[in-house]
């Protein structure tokens, strides 16, 4: 919400396209290396060994990207697009199975304060 607050102010949405994705690309690459060093943080104090998988903080990531800026998609229309296009390739086809109900709970979670 905060970075769709600081894109309709500070850039054109429909000339900066590219510019946009990347940056939803990089949040999430950032989200992940984040996980990791947590994770490994973790493992080192407790002994266990935690299994951070890069294709599903991909795929939750993106759809939830994908989610935020659908909500007013009349702005964000080729983004969107892109994010569906990621969203359809063959390796992420397991996770919508996988994180239905999670993506529902945040979904519910998220209209609740919106209201």
């Amino acid at each position: 919400m905060k970075m769709r607050q600081y894109l309709r102010e500070a850039v054109a949405v429909k000339r900066n396209t590219v510019f946009i994705r990347n940056t939803v690309q990089r949040a999430i690459a950032y989200c992940f290396s984040s996980m990791c060093n947590q994770a490994k943080r973790a493992s080192s104090r407790y002994t266990v060994r935690f299994d951070v998988q890069k294709h599903a903080v991909s795929w939750l990531g993106n759809h939830a990207f994908h989610f935020i800026f659908g909500r007013y998609s009349h702005n964000y229309v080729s983004l969107l697009k892109s994010l569906e296009w990621e969203l359809s390739r063959p390796r992420y086809r397991r996770y919508s199975k996988r994180f239905r109900s999670l993506v529902k709970e945040g979904q519910c979670g998220l209209a609740e304060i919106r209201s």
